[in-house]
């Protein structure tokens, strides 16, 4: 089927007035801003980054300190009367094995710790022995033997016995006592001595 052409004639003439009746809007134009466009100057130049350094400013507020202040409850007495054992030695060697009948002294010391002076009749005496055999000396010596009158506090006296080594084989001890004029034992004033006899 053929279309007469004055079917596409009109056809022709219809779309061009539409389209003209189209074109009649008038296309927008681009108006211009105000705010100017930045142009690029490149200098190469780095824009420094800042640095932040942090400072501290610290107050320090002391706390207080304690002051301390001693109250004494109750005083330290000295006893009266008191010693302190120093040492048990032998002489002219110290040892503590001898032969039979070897000849030794013994050398007792003590301390005074007490308040009172010690008198020239303070005495160490022997007080006991585990042999029936007596190898050394039994009576007491005094502090006035010692060619001393007194013992102040503090001061420090040697009391010294004779002895011989026994003719029993084998361990011996005896003890010392200190004692007052009455007879009363010092505190802190005991001290053994011990030896073998071979």
């Amino acid at each position: 089927m053929k279309l007469p052409i004055s079917n596409l004639i009109k056809f022709f003439m219809l779309v061009t007035i539409f389209l003209s009746g189209c074109s009649s809007f008038a296309a927008p134009t681009p108006t211009s801003t105000d705010t100017p466009v930045p142009t690029s100057t490149s200098t190469n130049t780095p824009t420094p980054i800042p640095t932040f350094t942090p400072t501290f400013t610290a107050t320090v507020t002391p706390n207080p300190t304690a002051t301390f202040t001693i109250t004494p409850t109750s005083t330290a007495t000295i006893p009266a009367i008191s010693a302190k054992l120093l040492s048990v030695t032998t002489f002219p060697v110290n040892k503590r094995w001898f032969v039979p009948n070897e000849k030794y002294s013994i050398d007792v010391a003590f301390q005074n710790t007490g308040a009172e002076v010690w008198t020239a009749n303070y005495c160490v005496a022997v007080v006991y022995s585990n042999k029936g055999d007596v190898t050394y000396q039994t009576t007491s010596v005094c502090i006035g033997d010692m060619k001393k009158t007194q013992v102040a506090p503090g001061e420090k006296v040697s009391f010294v016995f004779s002895a011989f080594g026994s003719e029993m084989m084998g361990n011996h001890s005896w003890g010392y006592a200190l004692v007052t004029p009455k007879g009363k034992l010092v505190p802190g004033g005991t001290a053994g001595f011990y030896y073998i006899s071979r």
